[in-house]
């Protein structure tokens, strides 16, 4: 993706998870761009990485930057004293609204993460991308190295939040599939 275009896809994930009416952080924002690409198997072009609080992509952090730098993303704070939040401005809207062509095939996935991802807390939205992280370790090595593997590098994760992650992960892949999102290769 040019840059054009990675501006377009996160502004038009921004405002479709805030039409959930959920708050739209830099958390949510990371995690469901690491999940899309992994989805599409689509490398995105941010560079992904394991961070603290799972898939963490330092590019993908100097968007959402620059994209409050030039107006185009609104900070919104948050009334209850938890951080700051997204929402589209007119000049992302616009923005979004000419170019949004160009991310056609991807906007989708999009829209249907935004939906499922936005009510989601950030301990939830953690565990659901980190276990997508080690997914095909599960697939290779089995439940109980997939299991070890997660809570070596988060210990704060219990098994049972491994195993509702994994499930959620599941839920969200075949309903993707029954929607039509994903090809069949696209597993």
């Amino acid at each position: 993706m040019d840059k054009v275009e990675k501006m377009v896809a996160i502004g038009a994930f921004v405002r479709a998870a805030s039409r959930t009416k959920h708050r739209v952080g830099r958390t949510l924002v990371h995690k469901a761009f690491w999940l899309a690409q992994d989805l599409m198997k689509r490398d995105m072009g941010f560079g992904f990485g394991l961070w603290r609080y799972g898939p963490f992509a330092p590019p993908l952090e100097g968007e959402l930057d620059e994209m409050e730098a030039i107006h185009l993303l609104e900070v919104v704070p948050d009334p209850e004293g938890y951080g700051r939040h997204h929402a589209l401005s007119e000049g992302g809207e616009r923005l979004v609204s000419q170019f949004g062509e160009r991310i056609k095939d991807g906007l989708p996935v999009l829209e249907f993460l935004a939906e499922k991802l936005a009510p989601l807390t950030v301990k939830e939205l953690e565990a659901l991308a980190t276990c997508q992280y080690f997914r095909h370790r599960l697939h290779t090595e089995g439940w109980d190295a997939y299991v070890r593997d997660i809570r070596n590098v988060k210990p704060h994760l219990s098994e049972e939040d491994i195993s509702s992650a994994v499930a959620q992960l599941d839920r969200i892949s075949q309903e993707a599939k029954s929607r039509g999102l994903l090809e069949e290769s696209q597993e």
